[in-house]
């Protein structure tokens, strides 16, 4: 690999696209095992057969970035590169390339194809020798923030797009450099006028949202004007956004969330007006965990709080449980981790012991108590 950026067989601006789309792929698998339904990683398709729970299992235990990351944040690792071709096959078996598909089976995932999933993307990097110490001090920069001796995770579970947006945008900004001879490969962030050709930015969060308001809102106006209750969810839930540009999501993710909020903002008006306070109480809940995602822990914490009363009211123990589960996320967004640990401690005396939203609470408690 130096040999071919030395003599310019390998250009450094395709070394750099190799270079970023590695970092995509590791960023997109942090946030896809991070994030769960029902105590489920993101990354698996939903198969409840005992042969998928094993091969989720295996994926977690020898094959994950999760398992990666636990390496990097206590041992400095070897001059081996088992870890790095380890790595290389979990992004063939993700590819849709046949050669892969008996370790797709094995560990239960998906064929994501697209291009930062084509191996050929990376053609430079894949038979690369790469060692367990660089490997990991790698992903150590990448995975965690360092408090004078104290490695602290990057919260990937809860990372809103505009945070995603800002790690595109900063990734885009550097250039790559090398040394005459070949030997030293560095980065350099862009100047001036090179950092505008070269398109390293991302939509701003209030840019979007005025986006969403000329361009979404009177769109869905138009759709139910006339509509009430079901026949609104409906024509809501029919319409189609497209964004060409996506870059991070951010504007595509922005109109789900106000799709979404438009949608329980519906089922609130429909519960109240027919007094069903279960109903209520779930699109509290539910408006509650929309806020929460766009980083509006403090809006959240106010709908949970509703819907909380309700749950008591109504003497549903189960949703008092996971209500409690969601005020600790929002507790712990604010970095208010004691508060949020004894909320998730009540949470777990409530919700049955071996449902998949306790075993949430329980990995949670744990990875808050590492923080404290």
């Amino acid at each position: 690999m130096r040999e071919a950026l030395r003599t310019g067989k390998t250009p450094l601006a395709d070394f750099h696209g190799q270079l970023l789309r590695l970092v995509y792929r590791l960023i997109f698998l942090f946030v896809a095992e991070d994030r769960t339904i029902e105590g489920q990683s993101l990354l698996h398709p939903r198969d409840e057969s005992d042969a998928a729970q094993l091969a989720r299992e295996r994926y977690a235990a020898h094959y994950s970035t999760g398992r990666l990351r636990e390496l990097a944040s206590r041992i400095k690792g070897s001059r081996h590169g088992d870890l790095w071709r380890q790595f290389q096959l979990l992004v063939g078996a993700l590819s849709d390339d046949t050669d892969f598909a008996a370790a797709r089976e094995h560990l239960a995932l998906p064929v994501l194809g697209s291009f930062l999933w084509d191996p050929a993307t990376t053609a430079g990097l894949n038979y690369a020798d790469l060692t367990n110490h660089d490997f990991l001090e790698a992903l150590r920069h990448l995975a965690f923030t360092r408090q004078g001796k104290v490695l602290r995770p990057v919260d990937y579970k809860n990372l809103g797009a505009e945070e995603l947006g800002g790690v595109y945008e900063s990734l885009l900004a550097l250039t790559p450099q090398i040394s005459a001879d070949g030997a030293r490969f560095t980065f350099a962030e862009f100047a001036g006028s090179e950092r505008k050709t070269s398109g390293s930015y991302y939509t701003p969060d209030s840019l979007v949202q005025c986006l969403l308001d000329s361009a979404l809102d009177p769109v869905v106006e138009k759709a139910i004007q006339g509509k009430t209750g079901a026949e609104a969810e409906k024509a809501i839930l029919a319409l189609k956004v497209c964004d060409p540009a996506v870059g991070s999501g951010h504007f595509l993710v922005g109109a789900a969330h106000r799709r979404a909020m438009e949608f329980y903002e519906e089922d609130l008006a429909l519960a109240r007006e027919i007094g069903d306070r279960r109903e209520e109480g779930a699109a509290l809940g539910s408006i509650g965990n929309v806020y929460n995602m766009v980083g509006e822990h403090r809006l959240a914490l106010q709908f949970y709080a509703q819907d909380l009363v309700i749950a008591r009211e109504i003497g549903d123990r189960e949703g008092v449980g996971t209500v409690l589960a969601n005020i600790s996320l929002a507790l712990a967004s604010l970095g208010e981790w004691g508060h949020a640990i004894k909320l998730a401690e009540k949470a777990l005396e409530i919700l049955k012991v071996e449902s998949p939203a306790a075993e949430v609470v329980r990995q949670n408690i744990v990875k808050w108590r590492q923080k404290t």
